[in-house]
């Protein structure tokens, strides 16, 4: 497959005679890359260097996923981090704004609960004193009490 590439040239022209390449796959089967073997003078691995490399392709596959793993959950902690920290300051407007809110809401009721004293304070001393205008007016009035 190597025959007239550019890849052999390039071989060729660094010296290297013999390759063996193994591929790097995840245990979930993602190829993560590949661990080739270069050799001076032609060379054809042994059995034993085979499986030999087989276990370093296999070591190295663990620690490449595990490497990436590890990457891809660092940069979803902080992307959980900013959020928590952007959750934490809307919740915490929120509740600046309600308590802004609680305050506006009391002041709002003691300025009604005040006028409403008010106005009733003053309609109703207006009603008893026409109330005893009238009571006066009227014919067979006594300033006694009603009841004894």
């Amino acid at each position: 497959f190597m025959a007239k590439s550019r890849d052999r040239e390039i071989y060729l022209q660094s010296g290297i005679r013999a390759v063996q390449t193994t591929p790097l796959i995840s245990r979930s089967g993602r190829l993560l890359g590949m661990l080739s073997t270069h050799w001076r003078k032609p060379h054809e691995p042994t059995e034993s260097d085979l499986r030999s490399m087989d276990v370093l392709a296999r070591q190295a596959a663990d620690l490449i996923d595990r490497s990436q793993v590890e990457e891809k959950l660092f940069f979803l902690n902080e992307i959980l981090e900013q959020r928590v920290i952007e959750r934490t300051e809307l919740a915490e407007a929120r509740a600046k704004k309600l308590q802004a809110l609680a305050v506006e809401l009391i002041e709002a009721e003691e300025r009604e609960r005040r006028q409403f004293a008010h106005l009733l304070h003053d309609d109703l001393q207006q009603m008893l004193a026409a109330a005893r205008m009238q009571l006066q007016s009227a014919p067979n009035f006594t300033n006694e009490p009603l009841l004894k």
